[in-house]
């Protein structure tokens, strides 16, 4: 996924690149995050993406993040056409046979720069406020294919979406807060996918806890120069060992 990110989102001058910083966003949903906000002032500096991605935490603040989701809405059906590309060499799926289903989330507050936002039938019992309708696209083997947002359309897992509620308010934020939804949903159906064909069971939540158990932590070590009194730390960073099932 980074790779056709950066096709689509060709590095500038910006000092984190916007194919990192929709990495970020769609990995912070992944793991279930509420907002950008909390991602930006608790989440990213606790992870350990400052190494893997090579992005100061300093650099990772709300304004880039909801930037980052302006920058990735346009490019949503180039990949999904990607998706399809890389469910066709991972697992050999074919596309004759799709399944289609709608969903709803609904709004905090009134909604009114989203001009989808509309009252309806409200699937989380919630018919006080605004809702939009998804509709998603799966394959039989539950790879998400492709969605549309609307205004007015029986059973998708929001717990995996991470949909409700939603707190952006302008129609572009809300509908590039879907796309990465959709982005964390296809990272946990892949991983699923691949656990399955690797005989690691199909429950991705427990994999994740395990892997979760290795960690990245400091050692500090005091260190005393020879040629005088002074002493000072030498900090390094380390990776835990796993325990072997998570190994």
């Amino acid at each position: 996924m980074h790779t056709v990110l950066r096709q689509v989102l060709p590095p500038g001058q910006e000092d984190a690149p916007w194919d990192l910083t929709a990495c970020i966003l769609t990995l912070a949903r992944f793991c279930g995050q509420n907002s950008e906000l909390e991602v930006a002032e608790r989440w990213f500096a606790q992870s350990a993406l400052d190494d893997l991605l090579g992005v100061a935490s300093t650099q990772v603040n709300d304004a880039r993040l909801y930037r980052g989701l302006d920058a990735i809405l346009p490019h949503k059906d180039e990949l999904c056409q990607h998706l399809q590309r890389r469910y066709e060499s991972l697992f050999g799926v074919r596309f004759e046979f799709l399944l289609y289903d709608v969903t709803s989330t609904y709004f905090e507050g009134q909604a009114k720069g989203n001009e989808k936002a509309a009252r309806g039938y409200s699937r989380d019992q919630r018919s006080d406020c605004k809702q939009i309708n998804i509709g998603l696209v799966v394959t039989p083997e539950g790879l998400p294919v492709g969605y549309e947002v609307f205004a007015d359309a029986f059973r998708i897992s929001k717990s995996d979406l991470y949909l409700r509620p939603v707190f952006h308010q302008k129609t572009e934020r809300v509908d590039a807060h879907i796309l990465v939804c959709f982005l964390s949903l296809v990272l946990w159906r892949t991983l699923e996918n691949w656990m399955r064909c690797r005989g690691l069971g199909t429950c991705a939540r427990q994999l994740i806890e395990e892997v979760a158990t290795v960690r990245r932590v400091d050692m500090v070590l005091p260190m005393r120069a020879q040629a005088q009194e002074s002493s000072t730390e030498v900090r390094l960073r380390v990776v835990t060992r796993p325990e072997p099932r998570a190994a």
